[in-house]
């Protein structure tokens, strides 16, 4: 048996819900008895989450932002951020959280990893073109410096001071996704509903390159979103072309597109184990993952699921894949997190979440991963088994 957190923390779950008050607000937690989860309520429409591993915290985009203690699943506290935060990113050696949002003209608001409090709010000017849409963010750790969406632009910023260095004209149908390269201080981002890929200079800012990664035709009138990850160890990016059941890999030195291999349906994720040298594609509607190889690019195995996935993740520490997988109807059919075996793709655990989980993310360090559980407002702890604390 798996047990998370203390007995203490399970056993209060399992009885009742308890209230935790806070500087900015309250979050309930309900612990369930599950042997393998432990779910904790955090706001409605919980849709990103990102690990501090040194702090042992995930910090979940869901009305505000809440902060999970990933050791003690029970503590959780609400951050109030104003118009609504989008998506997130940490930075663990600043102790800062990135927020985007989705209303109010656009802003990024930074929090204090460690207090939860309000460091700053960035506002971009206009008139600058540099207005943030605020929806995508990425950070660059050797060069602290912050990558947001603008309207028509990629802004970079100051992770320390806050202060807007850089503004590099993009295209009027905005980011799709960033992925970060700190060996090649290359930050690669998608646009144009993922037709085109840009590489952008982490040390100024600007665009040294851009990239089409396909021809749209006349068929094809949306993109569901788009994906991308980088293996800095092979020197390889990989972007999901959702539409078109493609994954296309550049060279992260030049930019260049080296490849573009067919995988499933409506690819939606990607993650990358530098370890292996591989690449994993979940398949939302394929209803499989894909296995590449990180180097060349090829197609190694297409593992079946039989559910729909929304993301995946890797747990390098216990050499495993976890996908959030769902039925056709994500408001009645249960959602789980699939535990996969990294060398063979077999299932190991199949653990029950909430409601259509979404985004997942590990801390190795830790032995969790959170899941956000769209339809019910709540994440699920999942212990990995493999923490080293």
């Amino acid at each position: 048996m798996v047990i998370i957190g203390s007995q203490a923390a399970m056993i209060a779950g399992a009885i009742g819900v308890a209230i935790l008050g806070v500087r900015d607000g309250a979050v309930s937690y309900r612990a369930t008895p599950s042997p393998d989860a432990v779910t904790v309520a955090v706001g409605p429409d919980p849709r990103a989450v990102a690990v501090d591993e040194v702090l042992g915290r995930a910090f979940v985009a869901a009305g505000s932002v809440s902060i999970v203690d990933l050791l003690h699943p029970g503590r959780a506290r609400a951050v109030s951020v104003a118009n609504e935060p989008f998506e997130l990113t940490a930075d663990a050696s600043l102790r800062r959280i990135f927020v985007t949002t989705l209303y109010g003209n656009g802003s990024l608001t930074v929090l204090d990893a460690l207090s939860g409090t309000l460091v700053r709010t960035i506002i971009a000017d206009a008139s600058r073109d540099d207005h943030l849409s605020a929806t995508r963010v990425a950070i660059d750790d050797r060069s602290e410096h912050v990558f947001a969406s603008g309207d028509t632009s990629v802004v970079m910023i100051d992770a320390r001071s806050g202060a807007i260095l850089h503004s590099a004209p993009v295209g009027d149908n905005g980011i799709d996704s960033f992925a970060v390269d700190g060996r090649t201080s290359r930050v690669f981002f998608t646009y144009d509903q993922g037709q085109y890929a840009g590489v952008v200079s982490a040390r100024d800012g600007t665009i040294v390159r851009r990239v089409t990664l396909y021809h749209r035709t006349a068929h094809q009138d949306t993109i569901s979103g788009t994906a991308s990850a980088v293996d800095e160890r092979t020197g390889r990016v990989f972007i999901c072309d959702t539409d078109n059941k493609t994954v296309s890999m550049l060279d992260a030195s030049s930019g260049r597109l080296l490849r573009t291999t067919p995988v499933g349906a409506t690819p939606s994720a990607v993650a990358i184990d530098d370890r292996t040298s591989r690449a994993f594609v979940a398949n939302e509607d394929g209803q499989s993952l894909s296995v590449l190889n990180a180097s060349s690019g090829a197609l190694l195995r297409t593992v079946p699921i039989g559910r729909y996935l929304h993301d995946v993740a890797v747990d390098r520490r216990a050499r495993t894949v976890l996908v959030t997988a769902t039925g056709k109807d994500a408001f009645r059919d249960p959602g789980s997190v699939r535990v996969l075996d990294e060398a063979t793709g077999a299932t190991l655990r199949v653990i029950p979440v909430g409601k259509d989980p979404a985004s997942v993310a590990v801390d190795e360090a830790v032995g969790r991963a959170i899941v956000t559980n769209l339809q019910d407002g709540t994440v699920s702890i999942v212990d990995t088994g493999r923490g080293s604390r």
